[in-house]
C-alpha cells in the first residue's frame, strides 16, 4: 500500500498541474514593438495608441506607453484595430528643440488574442 502512495502521490499532483494549467486565461491581449532613431533604439519615447487613421489628432489616445531603454513598448489592449504613432521632443547638444514622430508603417494593427508584434519603426525629425 505504501509502495502504491508513492507513485500515486506525484502522478496526482502532476496531473492537478496540468488542469489548472488549461484553466487558467491565455494571458493578457495587447500590443509590443521597438521604436528607433537613426536605426538605433529609441529610449523614453512616447507610443499612442488611436482607434481611427488620419493625420487629425484633434482626440485623446486610446492608450499610451513609453518605451524602455531598448525602445521597446508593450501595452494591454482589448482585442480590436489601433493604430500606432511614435513622439519624442528631446533638446539637442546645441541647445535646439527638435521633435521625432512617425507611424506605424504596418497601421493598422490588429490585436486578438495574446500580445501582437509591431513592426519596428523610426522616428524621423518633424520640420518647422
Amino acid at each position: 500500500m505504501n509502495l502504491l502512495l508513492k507513485y500515486v502521490r506525484p502522478i496526482l499532483a502532476l496531473l492537478l498541474f496540468f488542469l489548472l494549467s488549461a484553466c487558467t486565461p491565455d494571458g493578457e491581449s495587447g500590443l509590443s514593438g521597438q521604436l528607433l532613431v537613426q536605426d538605433q533604439p529609441l529610449a523614453s519615447a512616447q507610443v499612442e495608441i488611436y482607434l481611427k487613421a488620419g493625420k487629425d489628432r484633434s482626440v485623446q489616445p486610446f492608450a499610451v506607453a513609453v518605451t524602455d531603454g531598448n525602445g521597446r513598448y508593450q501595452l494591454s489592449l482589448p482585442a480590436g484595430s489601433y493604430f500606432v504613432i511614435g513622439k519624442k521632443r528631446e533638446t539637442t547638444e546645441d541647445g535646439r528643440t527638435r521633435m521625432l514622430m512617425a507611424e506605424s508603417p504596418t497601421n493598422p494593427h490588429l490585436v486578438a488574442d495574446g500580445m501582437t508584434q509591431a513592426a519596428t519603426f523610426n522616428l524621423h525629425e518633424m520640420w518647422r
